[in-house]
């Protein structure tokens, strides 16, 4: 994997993995779709397995309704398996909770409990 040096949000200095990105879904000319991306950013490399499956299963769901339902065909998706070093998000179940992932992933954005934010640089 490519690593590099990157500050996450609170200053510290912190490594960048580069991912893996795998197609799910295909439909047609990427340029004429919508993409929607699933990254398992808080997943250890040894569950990407279990990611993927994942990402299968809420695809599923969410093409079992509208207006997914009918729109399906217009959609690629795709499952970025960047392997943390640590299981979780940081900021869950409290903000004092801080992980070690891939793109440094967090909720407590904003001071908003469950908004879900990245360090941009990362991603």
């Amino acid at each position: 994997m490519k690593v590099e040096s990157n500050k996450d949000r609170r200053g510290a200095r912190r490594s960048v993995r580069a991912g893996t990105v795998r197609s799910i879904v295909s439909n047609g000319a990427c340029a004429d779709r919508f993409d929607i991306v699933f990254v398992a950013d808080g997943c250890t490399a040894s569950r990407m397995n279990q990611f993927r499956a994942a990402v299968k299963t809420e695809w599923a769901d969410m093409t079992a309704v509208e207006p997914f339902k009918s729109y399906a065909p217009l959609f690629y998706v795709w499952a970025v398996e960047a392997g943390s070093r640590q299981s979780g998000i940081s900021g869950d179940p409290a903000a004092n909770v801080h992980k070690d992932t891939a793109v440094a992933s967090y909720f407590w954005c904003e001071d908003t409990e469950r908004l879900l934010c990245t360090d941009t640089n990362t991603v």
